[in-house]
């Protein structure tokens, strides 16, 4: 197999099972691509030329500088690169919604009284804010308010009018083990389940079902897959798929052919919600996002339409009977970018409002076309949500309005009125959504650049970027970077490490799977086994195990927001630079190696302090080793120079030569720890300037005296009478509930 260098599209994966190790290698290194397992990922402009043009064109929008000084106030030294968990909200947006409250009184709107009414007007008129932003309105669309959108797709699967096939009653649908057919590339994996054998000999078909399927794109967040399990225990089959198997209907691919599906699916746009299901056939749902939260890539938004009318299909899977509707989770997508659902009218949207102004948090929406609300019904209700009910039977009866019958209990109005001012603040300083979109795309394609031409001093690279394409088009891709950085060995660095270094230079941005495990099983190429594997070692999402033998369990992810600005991502590219490129590499034996980097000794930290003479039994390490010698015969073993002691929890350490030994190991070992007003014991996760507090014990005057830069030195005895108490408070401490004792 040759491969023609020139003609290498960017994104383009080339598999390489099968080649020698050092043909492989040999053709990373003329590439310019990084080499990870059987795979090859080109990533990165062709020419350094590209990235000097880019730099010169890039100049900071004055307003944003502007907005920064005075409305963001509270970022002043902090680089944020986190806006895809929340982006951040404005100080007048702030000021705004606190000086509406104290304008005006706003009462519970289940109530009568003009407080109330005022309420109700209030969200209301937000209702349809919220739409038009979205180019719709009320007359197409109705919106229902939710905790946010994991809240909106989990109502979704609950109302959706899932149909369990005819061979599965519908009281023993909940099976202990769900079958999930997975279709990479016409290749099906099933979990445990009695049918999987079977399922493994039809693997080129997938058999045919007679009720609701639920089909759902790999690169989804986890509130996506977990709808499965709702679909599941109501008889629905579970089709996880990827963007490759989403093809041209076949029955139409002549001209012909697909004007008459337009005009027969046209036709037929209606959806019928007559009470009697038995007689309707069934419905399947398909769920994408509309950007990825993993990678920023962004999915074609004309399957809200395509789909439906039958222009596409999945592969594999035969066309069931019965019709197909599309629900977008749009939350990553709006932060930044437009939505015309005028142009692209998907049945269903879900969207989180913090993601696009940063407050209120814990509120979202389920956006609900008007043809499919009579679809949507729920077996809980409460609140307002009906029109009269009976509690000596078992009688109740709806209320109209979808949005009426969906929220339940009492809205959060007063996060609902907060909502137009978080509109306000994006037209004041975002200036548009395409204003957004552009400004954002143009920083993010600034830090693809740059990162795909970092090298190492013996020219590998330093990143490899996780993305779909170039950097090219902004239809096509979001401000997210996802990157693992590495070594000058090819190693990858884990992602623990970059986010501790992040904190200590204050740079603010995420680290793991994001809560979207499926597109980082397919980037990193994890299988569903050796997931269970890591599980099975102890390892969960979240945590800090960054790397299983040698291989990332995570990422490392970038993402921009509506104020961010040059200086952000340029102060990005300054730390990678300064923490993790290796400007001393030898090569020894054909082989790199890398020299140790030294950090520079923190200026404001005293000498080391030699202590001995304590009461308690001294460690005297020479003493100790050359007994062991004489005893094991042993003339060649290294000696253990010096000791280092912690007597605060998380701060820096105090190194001596011989220390004596207390009831619990070295005397004054993390004796201590800092706590916040609360009680709650304070660690490097939560506060990274603890590692610039330099403790030490002088156990001549029974002192610990503490060293900070810019401080004055604080003594503290340690003498019985000093250590009296003014309370307890119960902290944890690796686990462990314990109960300091706080000195005066």
């Amino acid at each position: 197999m040759w491969v023609n260098c020139k003609q290498l599209k960017n994104g383009t994966v080339l598999d390489l099972a099968g080649w020698p190790l050092t043909l492989l290698r040999s053709l990373a290194h003329r590439l310019g691509v990084v080499f990870m397992k059987r795979w090859v990922w080109w990533s990165g402009p062709h020419t350094r030329a590209e990235q000097m043009q880019m730099e010169d064109g890039l100049q900071e929008r004055e307003d944003i500088l502007a907005a920064r000084e005075t409305e963001f106030a509270h970022t002043q030294g902090v680089t944020y690169l986190d806006h895809a968990g929340t982006t951040l909200y404005s100080s007048v947006q702030l000021q705004s919604y606190h000086s509406d409250l104290r304008s005006h009184l706003y009462g519970n709107p289940h109530s009568q009284n003009p407080s109330s009414k005022l309420s109700t007007d209030v969200i209301e008129q937000t209702r349809e804010k919220v739409l038009n932003h979205f180019n719709t309105s009320l007359s197409q669309y109705d919106i229902v308010f939710t905790s946010g959108a994991t809240g909106a797709l989990n109502l979704l699967a609950e109302s959706f009018p899932w149909t369990p096939a005819a061979n599965i009653p519908e009281l023993n649908t909940r099976r202990s083990t769900i079958e999930v057919r997975y279709l990479p590339n016409c290749k099906i994996y099933t979990g445990d389940s009695s049918n999987s054998q079977a399922a493994n000999r039809n693997k080129d078909k997938v058999s045919t079902h007679t009720g609701s399927v639920f089909c759902y794109l790999e690169d989804n967040h986890t509130s996506v897959v977990g709808m499965r399990e709702t679909a599941a225990t109501r008889g629905a089959s579970i089709v996880c798929t990827n963007p490759e198997n989403i093809v041209t209907n076949p029955e139409l691919s002549t001209a012909t052919n697909l004007a008459k599906g337009k005009a027969s699916n046209s036709a037929s746009n209606s959806i019928s919600t007559n009470s009697d299901d038995s007689m309707q056939p069934p419905l399947h749902l398909f769920v994408f996002p509309a950007q990825s939260n993993f990678c920023g890539r962004k999915y074609p938004l004309k399957w809200t339409h395509q789909i439906p009318t039958g222009q596409l299909v999945f592969e594999t899977i035969p066309s069931p009977p019965g019709r197909w509707l599309v629900a977008m989770d749009a939350a990553s997508l709006v932060s930044t970018s437009p939505l015309d659902l005028s142009s692209y009218p998907a049945n269903f949207v879900a969207i989180s409002f913090y993601k696009m102004f940063g407050f209120p948090t814990g509120l979202g929406a389920l956006l609900v076309r008007r043809d499919c609300c009579g679809l949507l019904r729920k077996g809980y209700y409460g609140g307002g949500t009906v029109a009269a009910t009976v509690s000596r039977e078992r009688f109740h009866v709806h209320r109209a309005q979808l949005h009426e019958r969906l929220e339940d209990g009492t809205v959060s109005f007063l996060s609902i009125a907060a909502l137009s001012h978080g509109f306000d603040a994006l037209t004041r300083i975002g200036r548009s959504m395409e204003d957004i979109s552009t400004h954002t795309f143009t920083l993010a394609q600034y830090v693809y650049t740059s990162l795909a031409h970092l090298r190492h001093s013996n020219g590998s690279p330093v990143v490899i970027v996780y993305c779909h394409g170039r950097y090219a088009d902004p239809s096509q891709q979001g401000p997210i970077i996802n990157f693992n950085v590495l070594r000058s060995d090819g190693r990858v660095v884990g992602y623990s490490e970059v986010d501790k270094l992040a904190c200590v230079y204050d740079i603010h941005l995420r680290t793991g799977c994001f809560c979207n495990t499926g597109a980082c099983m397919r980037y990193l190429d994890v299988s569903a086994e050796r997931v269970k594997e890591h599980l099975k070692a102890g390892h969960v999402c979240g945590d800090s195990v960054d790397l299983v033998n040698g291989e990332p369990t995570g990422t490392v992810r970038v993402s921009l927001g509506y104020m961010s600005t040059l200086h952000d991502v340029q102060t990005l590219l300054s730390f990678l630079k300064t923490c993790f490129v290796d400007t001393h590499t030898e090569t020894v034996g054909g082989a790199p190696s890398i020299m140790p980097r030294r950090e520079p000794a923190e200026q404001h930290l005293t000498e080391n302090h030699e202590m001995s003479n304590g009461d308690s039994i001294m460690l005297r390490l020479g003493d100790h080793i050359e007994a062991f010698e004489k005893n094991s015969g042993l003339h060649d073993v290294g000696h253990l120079s010096q000791l280092t002691l912690y007597p605060i929890k998380s701060c820096n350490g105090q190194s001596v030569s011989s220390w004596p030994m207390g009831t619990k190991g070295l005397l004054y070992d993390r004796e201590w720890m800092v706590v916040d007003e609360r009680g709650a014991g304070l660690s490097l996760k939560q506060e990274v300037r603890l590692c610039h507090v330099k403790p030490v014990v002088d156990l001549l005057s029974d002192t610990l005296t503490l060293f900070a830069t810019g401080q004055p030195p604080l003594v503290i005895g340690l003498g019985p009478d000093t250590g009296a108490c003014s309370g307890h408070v119960s902290t944890r401490v690796c686990g462990d509930r314990v109960t300091p004792h706080t000195p005066r």
